[in-house]
């Protein structure tokens, strides 16, 4: 590394920056790549942006972490390509320019990365930067939802349940719901429900419409909430539950959910003194991301 061997000094780098064979030495860290960096090592100029970005071993500066992610970006690096579109998304340490974004996550998502996927699919659904094109936004949605990214996977779906950029097809909806359902998008838990509860694109089906608005509540959607609720009250698919009802319409009304205070009132007066208590008890000590308790 101090014969100016780039390889040398970004691996000599990388041992500071992990402590692999030495203490951890941001500065040290630092030091290295920036050598290897001015030599034009692109994997040296992007660690060498993190840690700019990130505040690690020298104060956070986002004008010298584009710097960085710059030249890596020019020479092909995806991981840099993103970060650069990402900064120039949001305005930080570069003007905020959609047009720049839209090159680099372009960059970069044509480069297989899912997170510039996602993000290049948003701003074609959105017109940032660029013409609404909802094609195109499936496109980059679909090559995202693939590799496994839940929010793409939920956004194609929903553009599939809606109709945009695309025929209406029920059963795609469902399949990219399903994907991203079981990686714990709520969103997609709960539109998933509502697609079983009221058979779209499947037959009906109450036990998979209570599996997944139960997931959902339990993340605190406020409309999965209310919607289990009723499924409770009217014994659709679970037994008669009004205890249970109670509760549920009692959580979504503490979000301010369109009738679910008054929904929650008239289900008081169908509950003992002492399971009005409980069930009071129970949504009061509940929180987001519990199992719902069992009444």
């Amino acid at each position: 590394a101090e014969q100016g061997n780039a390889a040398a000094q970004f691996n000599l780098a990388l041992m500071y920056d992990e402590g692999e064979g030495v203490p951890v030495d941001d500065l040290a860290a630092i030091e290295w790549y920036l050598r290897a960096a001015e030599q034009g090592h692109a994997d040296a100029q992007y660690n060498l942006a993190l840690m700019y970005d990130e505040g690690e071993g020298v104060p956070v500066n986002d004008s010298k972490a584009a710097e960085y992610y710059l030249m890596a970006a020019q020479q092909g690096h995806a991981d840099a390509q993103y970060n650069l579109a990402l900064l120039y998304d949001l305005g930080e340490g570069v003007p905020l320019d959609d047009r720049e974004a839209v090159r680099w996550y372009t960059a970069a998502a044509e480069q297989g990365d899912a997170s510039a996927q996602y993000n290049l699919a948003i701003m074609y659904d959105e017109g940032e930067g660029v013409p609404v094109d909802d094609r195109r936004a499936i496109e980059w949605y679909r090559k995202a939802a693939e590799q496994g990214h839940a929010d793409a996977q939920y956004n194609l779906a929903l553009m599939y349940d809606e109709g945009e950029g695309t025929a209406e097809d029920n059963q795609a909806a469902i399949r990219w719901y399903t994907a991203a359902a079981e990686q714990g998008e709520r969103n997609a838990q709960y539109n998933l429900a509502i697609m079983y509860d009221e058979g779209e694109g499947t037959p009906e089906d109450n036990a998979q419409a209570i599996r997944w608005y139960t997931a959902a509540a339990s993340q605190g959607e406020a409309s999965a909430m209310f919607n289990l609720a009723i499924m409770y009250m009217n014994g659709e698919g679970i037994p008669t539950n009004n205890a249970m009802a109670y509760m549920l319409f009692a959580l979504s009304a503490g979000q301010g959910l369109e009738g679910a205070r008054e929904a929650r009132d008239v289900m008081a007066d169908e509950l003992s003194a002492s399971q009005l208590k409980t069930a009071r008890r129970a949504a009061a000590e509940w929180t987001v991301g519990e199992a719902l308790p069992s009444l």
